[in-house]
């Protein structure tokens, strides 16, 4: 079943009215997130076009596998497998890999225990967690229609990018940054330094990450 990705259901219109009906409310709660979301996107700056999430998946013969990028899927230590460099060194600022999977509703992520989800929706604030709330995408009833998730838990349906590990924020170790258009239900990865030639690839997965779940 095909999904739309996180935006309104319709075009919105300003209105001059001061009252406002529970719909009305709920309405400016969801246009608040996919305001918040617009806001997040990020811009695609590269000279390729994105890759469709059918020519992102893994295959060797991909364009878009790790092996057409020059990139290297090895053991990571206590991390399992990871997603290295490969014999040609990567400069700051170069696109290095889109994350792709199946794309998943609110309701079908609630559904699954896959620890491969990258979340589409925006930072949790204030704002923002009243549009959820709105839009019933927190508690018991969440939404199965908008896509809020990319899931890479099947290999044979994901990029290679599901094998970067994490890496703090800060961290020498931490050598990419995601880069997400929410809009698009795109998400891709950027070197945020100079790598080395055979250096492990590695972002943050965000404070709500733990070695427990992503293992």
């Amino acid at each position: 079943r095909q999904h739309r990705p996180l935006m309104p259901k319709r075009p919105w219109e300003e209105s001059d009215s001061e009252d406002e009906s529970d719909d009305g409310e709920a309405e400016d709660l969801a246009l608040a997130l996919f305001v918040a979301s617009a806001k997040r996107a990020d811009f695609w700056s590269h000279a390729c076009r994105p890759p469709t999430p059918a020519e992102a998946v893994d295959a060797d013969d991909a364009v878009w596998s790790a092996k057409a990028r020059g990139y290297v899927i090895a053991p990571a230590g206590g991390k399992g497998l990871g997603a290295f460099a490969g014999a040609n060194a990567v400069a700051e600022g170069a696109l290095v890999g889109v994350y792709a999977g199946e794309l998943l509703t609110e309701a079908e992520h609630a559904r699954r225990e896959s620890s491969y989800c990258f979340s589409l929706l925006p930072p949790a604030d204030e704002l923002t967690s009243k549009a959820l709330a709105g839009l019933g995408l927190d508690g018991e009833g969440k939404d199965d229609e908008y896509i809020a998730y990319i899931d890479g838990e099947n290999a044979a349906r994901s990029s290679w990018c599901r094998y970067i590990n994490h890496a703090p924020h800060g961290a020498r170790a931490c050598n990419l940054e995601a880069k997400v258009d929410a809009m698009k239900a795109l998400v891709w990865f950027e070197a945020s330094r100079d790598i080395a030639p055979g250096e492990e690839l590695c972002f943050d997965y965000g404070e709500s990450y733990t070695t427990s779940t992503f293992e």
